[in-house]
């Protein structure tokens, strides 16, 4: 089958001198070498994007893994103590105190805290009904936007998204 440029150069041969259909055939040749070579350049160049898309990747997933080590180095201590505390009352029926747990919970969410945890509001603090941060207690009791609630259960966020809304009642519920 006859290539592209032959296509489209293509004249009948009485058109051209034996010089000029030589020189037109070399000129052929030349530009689907050139293509060739066009063609085999687009292939490194993918090739290439393609590596560095996943040297990029690669990058990315060191970076994550290097932050969830150093929130795991950060959350392993409270973490353990918590374990350790869960023993020493499960297995050991020893008796902790109440201070000692708050202590090493409220390490615990520093630790969340630092790494992008937000808490939402502190149980016990009144805010104003929001369907959208709040969730009540008894889903059988209809709240409004703007009602005055009170916080029994913090909402947390992390990067702007709700992960849990706050867990409220009624303000004058707590005095029923």
């Amino acid at each position: 089958m006859p290539s592209i440029f032959q296509r489209i150069f293509s004249r009948p041969q009485s058109s051209f001198s034996a010089d000029e259909h030589l020189a037109l055939q070399t000129r052929i040749r030349e530009l689907e070498m050139e293509v060739q070579s066009l063609e085999q350049t687009i292939d490194r160049l993918h090739a290439d994007n393609q590596r560095i898309q996943a040297d990029g990747q690669d990058r990315a997933a060191a970076e994550l893994n290097a932050h969830l080590e150093e929130f795991m180095q950060q959350a392993a201590s409270p973490v353990s103590q918590l374990l350790t505390q869960a023993w020493l009352v499960d297995a050991q029926n020893k008796p902790l105190q109440a201070a000692d747990v708050l202590t090493v919970s409220r390490r615990l969410v520093r630790v969340l805290e630092n790494a992008g945890m937000q808490i939402l509001h502190a149980a016990g603090e009144s805010a104003s009904y929001n369907a959208n941060h709040h969730a009540p207690m008894n889903a059988s009791v209809a709240m409004r936007d703007g009602q005055a609630v009170r916080i029994r259960f913090p909402g947390i966020a992390w990067q702007g998204r709700i992960l849990l809304k706050a867990a409220v009642e009624a303000a004058d519920a707590e005095n029923a």
